[in-house]
Protein backbone atom coordinates (compact mmCIF):
# COMPACT_ATOMS: atom_id res chain seq x y z
CA UNK A 1 0.00 0.00 0.00
CA UNK A 2 1.19 3.50 -0.75
CA UNK A 3 1.09 6.46 1.58
CA UNK A 4 -0.76 9.45 0.31
CA UNK A 5 1.25 12.64 -0.29
CA UNK A 6 0.08 15.65 1.68
CA UNK A 7 -1.75 18.24 -0.29
CA UNK A 8 -0.09 21.70 0.11
CA UNK A 9 -3.41 23.43 -0.24
CA UNK A 10 -4.84 21.66 2.77
CA UNK A 11 -1.98 22.53 5.20
CA UNK A 12 -2.59 25.33 7.73
CA UNK A 13 -1.10 28.72 6.82
CA UNK A 14 2.19 29.79 8.38
CA UNK A 15 1.87 32.03 11.45
CA UNK A 16 2.23 35.75 10.72
CA UNK A 17 5.58 37.43 11.36
CA UNK A 18 5.88 39.16 14.73
CA UNK A 19 5.34 42.93 14.60
CA UNK A 20 8.45 45.04 14.25
CA UNK A 21 9.59 46.63 17.51
CA UNK A 22 8.76 50.33 17.79
CA UNK A 23 11.57 52.40 16.39
CA UNK A 24 13.59 54.65 18.72
CA UNK A 25 13.34 57.64 16.40
CA UNK A 26 10.25 59.47 15.15
CA UNK A 27 11.38 58.83 11.59
CA UNK A 28 13.77 56.10 10.59
CA UNK A 29 17.24 57.56 9.99
CA UNK A 30 18.04 58.56 6.44
CA UNK A 31 21.00 56.97 4.72
CA UNK A 32 24.24 58.75 5.67
CA UNK A 33 25.31 61.72 3.59
CA UNK A 34 28.94 61.63 2.51
CA UNK A 35 30.87 64.90 2.30
CA UNK A 36 33.65 65.78 -0.12
CA UNK A 37 36.25 63.98 1.99
CA UNK A 38 34.38 60.68 2.07
CA UNK A 39 33.25 61.12 5.67
CA UNK A 40 29.70 60.81 6.90
CA UNK A 41 28.08 64.09 7.88
CA UNK A 42 26.69 64.33 11.39
CA UNK A 43 22.93 64.25 11.61
CA UNK A 44 21.43 64.81 15.04
CA UNK A 45 18.88 62.21 16.13
CA UNK A 46 15.22 63.15 15.99
CA UNK A 47 13.47 61.71 19.05
CA UNK A 48 9.84 61.05 19.68
CA UNK A 49 8.00 64.18 20.87
CA UNK A 50 7.56 62.64 24.33
CA UNK A 51 11.29 62.03 24.68
CA UNK A 52 12.16 65.56 23.62
CA UNK A 53 9.75 67.00 26.21
CA UNK A 54 11.42 64.94 28.92
CA UNK A 55 14.83 66.23 27.86
CA UNK A 56 13.61 69.84 27.93
CA UNK A 57 12.19 69.51 31.43
CA UNK A 58 15.42 68.12 32.91
CA UNK A 59 18.38 70.34 32.02
CA UNK A 60 21.75 68.68 31.97
CA UNK A 61 23.89 69.86 34.86
CA UNK A 62 27.62 69.37 34.72
CA UNK A 63 28.94 70.34 38.14
CA UNK A 64 32.47 69.24 37.32
CA UNK A 65 32.80 72.16 34.88
CA UNK A 66 32.16 74.80 37.56
CA UNK A 67 35.50 74.37 39.30
CA UNK A 68 38.89 73.35 37.96
CA UNK A 69 39.76 69.73 38.50
CA UNK A 70 42.94 70.56 40.39
CA UNK A 71 43.76 73.78 42.18
CA UNK A 72 47.46 74.19 42.96
CA UNK A 73 47.79 75.59 46.50
CA UNK A 74 51.06 77.32 45.54
CA UNK A 75 49.32 79.29 42.78
CA UNK A 76 48.52 82.51 44.63
CA UNK A 77 49.00 85.12 41.89
CA UNK A 78 51.32 87.12 44.12
CA UNK A 79 52.24 90.69 43.14
CA UNK A 80 55.88 89.74 43.72
CA UNK A 81 55.91 87.82 40.44
CA UNK A 82 54.79 90.97 38.64
CA UNK A 83 57.59 92.97 40.27
CA UNK A 84 60.12 90.31 39.28
CA UNK A 85 58.77 90.30 35.71
CA UNK A 86 58.89 94.11 35.60
CA UNK A 87 62.54 94.40 36.58
CA UNK A 88 63.66 91.21 34.78
CA UNK A 89 61.31 90.84 31.77
CA UNK A 90 63.15 87.85 30.33
CA UNK A 91 62.72 85.94 33.61
CA UNK A 92 59.04 86.91 33.75
CA UNK A 93 58.51 85.70 30.19
CA UNK A 94 60.27 82.40 30.90
CA UNK A 95 58.18 81.89 34.05
CA UNK A 96 55.02 82.60 32.05
CA UNK A 97 56.01 79.94 29.49
CA UNK A 98 56.77 77.37 32.20
CA UNK A 99 53.77 78.07 34.45
CA UNK A 100 50.93 78.96 32.06
CA UNK A 101 49.24 75.55 32.50
CA UNK A 102 50.26 74.46 36.02
CA UNK A 103 50.16 77.79 37.89
CA UNK A 104 47.99 80.12 35.77
CA UNK A 105 47.63 82.94 38.32
CA UNK A 106 51.37 83.21 39.01
CA UNK A 107 52.10 82.91 35.29
CA UNK A 108 49.66 85.72 34.51
CA UNK A 109 51.28 88.02 37.08
CA UNK A 110 54.82 87.24 35.86
CA UNK A 111 53.76 87.70 32.22
CA UNK A 112 51.97 90.99 32.89
CA UNK A 113 54.98 92.27 34.83
CA UNK A 114 57.26 91.34 31.93
CA UNK A 115 54.96 93.00 29.40
CA UNK A 116 54.71 96.21 31.43
CA UNK A 117 58.47 96.18 31.98
CA UNK A 118 59.17 95.91 28.25
CA UNK A 119 56.69 98.69 27.39
CA UNK A 120 58.12 101.01 30.07
CA UNK A 121 61.67 100.26 28.88
CA UNK A 122 60.70 101.13 25.30
CA UNK A 123 59.05 104.39 26.36
CA UNK A 124 62.09 105.37 28.46
CA UNK A 125 64.42 104.50 25.58
CA UNK A 126 62.40 106.70 23.24
CA UNK A 127 62.50 109.59 25.73
CA UNK A 128 66.28 109.09 26.13
CA UNK A 129 66.78 109.16 22.32
CA UNK A 130 64.79 112.41 22.04
CA UNK A 131 66.82 113.91 24.91
CA UNK A 132 70.15 112.92 23.29
CA UNK A 133 69.05 114.30 19.93
CA UNK A 134 67.98 117.63 21.45
CA UNK A 135 71.16 117.86 23.51
CA UNK A 136 73.36 117.21 20.48
CA UNK A 137 71.37 119.69 18.41
CA UNK A 138 71.71 122.36 21.10
CA UNK A 139 75.44 121.65 21.48
CA UNK A 140 75.95 121.85 17.74
CA UNK A 141 74.06 125.14 17.56
CA UNK A 142 76.18 126.60 20.38
CA UNK A 143 79.40 125.48 18.69
CA UNK A 144 78.42 127.14 15.40
CA UNK A 145 77.61 130.42 17.09
CA UNK A 146 73.89 129.84 17.16
CA UNK A 147 73.69 129.21 13.40
CA UNK A 148 71.40 126.23 12.92
CA UNK A 149 71.73 126.28 9.10
CA UNK A 150 75.05 124.49 8.72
Amino acid sequence: MTTPTPNPLLQPPAPPAPPAPPHQYANPPAPPVVNQYGQQQYTPPSYHPQQSRQNQQQPIVQPYMEQPLYQNPDDTGSFGWAVLGFFLPIVGFILWIIWHSKRPDDARMAGEGALVGVVVAMVLFFIYCVYVFLTLAAGSAAYNGGNLNV
